[in-house]
């Protein structure tokens, strides 16, 4: 005997056995969408999921219409005061009465006609073996070439 066994049924039935299976995956399709829709409200990424409430459990932050009250609107002038802008920390001179020892560092290859316009001081506070004092670096500022277009101005480094 084989697997196969040949069945003999009426036209009428066979069409309403197809009609009662087409019915029964569009039922089924039905099914499976639901059950996704739910699934995606219940477990979905979004953070308030549309779950509906228990018609029975009291809300936390909502008053029912006998508690609210209805208070006029109140308003209030607030003046406020604009923050200043923030000033940059600015070194403290280093005192007047500490020693000061001077260096005068010239620029090298120095042009003979080049003219002194200033000078750049720099300070620096020093230690050397219970003496304190004040170690002042001087480099004379230079004009090498003018002319209407540039200036070049030379510093030692």
């Amino acid at each position: 005997m084989s697997s196969e066994e040949i069945i003999t049924i009426s036209k009428q039935e066979f069409e309403q056995l197809k009609s009662q299976k087409e019915h029964l995956e569009s039922e089924n399709a039905w099914l499976k969408y639901k059950l996704e829709d739910l699934k995606r409200r219940i477990f979905g990424v979004k953070s308030e999921r549309s779950i509906p409430q228990d018609p029975n459990q009291p809300t936390l932050f909502e008053l029912t219409k006998e508690q609210k009250i209805e208070k006029p609107a109140e308003y209030e002038t607030v003046k406020r005061k604009k923050p200043e802008t923030k000033k940059q920390p600015l070194r403290l001179e280093i005192p007047a009465h500490l020693p000061r020892r001077t260096e005068v560092i010239e620029p090298e290859n120095l042009p003979a006609n080049a003219k002194k316009i200033g000078e750049l001081i720099t300070e620096n506070l020093e230690y050397e073996e219970a003496n304190i004092f004040v170690r002042q670096i001087v480099r004379p500022k230079y004009i090498i070439e003018q002319n209407d277009e540039e200036t070049r101005i030379v510093v030692a480094e």
